[in-house]
C-alpha cells in the first residue's frame, strides 16, 4: 500500500511541476503585458494584417520587425514623457479632428495643438511616426500582390511607398 501512495505522490508532484514550468515558459514567451501600448499597437496591426492570409513562416517574420520598431518607437516616446495612454488618446483625438474637418496633412499639428505636446515631444512624434511608416513599407514589400489586394485601402495604403517614392523611382530607371 505504502508503494502505491508513493507513485501517487510522485506522480502528483511530477504534475505540479509540469503545469508550473509551463505556465513560466508562456509568461516568458510573452513579457508585455496584454494591455501595453507596444502589444495594442502590435496586434492591432496583425489584426489588420488577418486578410492577407500569411503563412506561418511569414507571420513570425511580420511580427518580429513589427515588434522591433515598435519597441524603439515605445522607447523613444517613453525618453521624452509621453503619457501612457498615448495611443488611446490619440486615436480619440484623431476622431475628433476628423469630424471636424481636419485634413490627413494637418492632422499631426492637431494632434501636437490638442495633446499640449513639448517641442521635443512634437518633435519625437513626428519621428516615431516616421519609424512607423518605414516599418510598415517594409513589410508590404514582404507581401504579394495578391495579399495586399486583400486589405482594406487605409491600412493597405500605409504598407506601400509613398506615391513621391514611387516617382523618384520610375524616373532614376
Amino acid at each position: 500500500m505504502s508503494c502505491v501512495l508513493k507513485s501517487v505522490c510522485v506522480s502528483s508532484m511530477a504534475i505540479v511541476i509540469s503545469l508550473a514550468s509551463f505556465g513560466i515558459a508562456q509568461e516568458v514567451a510573452n513579457p508585455r503585458p496584454k494591455n501595453s501600448p507596444e502589444t495594442q499597437m502590435i496586434e492591432g496591426f496583425l489584426k489588420q494584417l488577418a486578410p492577407a492570409e500569411l503563412d506561418e513562416a511569414m507571420q513570425i517574420e511580420v511580427r518580429k520587425k513589427f515588434t522591433e520598431a515598435v519597441s524603439k518607437i515605445i522607447a523613444e516616446r517613453e525618453k521624452v514623457g509621453f503619457p501612457k495612454d498615448f495611443n488611446k488618446r490619440r486615436s480619440e483625438i484623431q476622431k475628433v479632428g476628423r469630424e471636424e474637418g481636419i485634413k490627413p496633412a494637418a492632422m499631426r499639428k492637431y494632434l501636437v495643438q490638442k495633446l499640449e505636446l513639448t517641442e521635443e515631444q512634437a518633435a519625437c512624434l513626428k519621428e516615431t511616426d516616421m519609424l512607423l511608416a518605414k516599418a510598415k513599407v517594409e513589410i508590404g514589400k514582404m507581401l504579394s500582390e495578391e495579399q495586399i489586394a486583400k486589405l482594406e485601402s487605409p491600412f493597405k495604403n500605409s504598407l506601400l511607398p509613398p506615391k513621391n517614392e514611387k516617382s523618384k523611382t520610375k524616373s532614376e530607371n
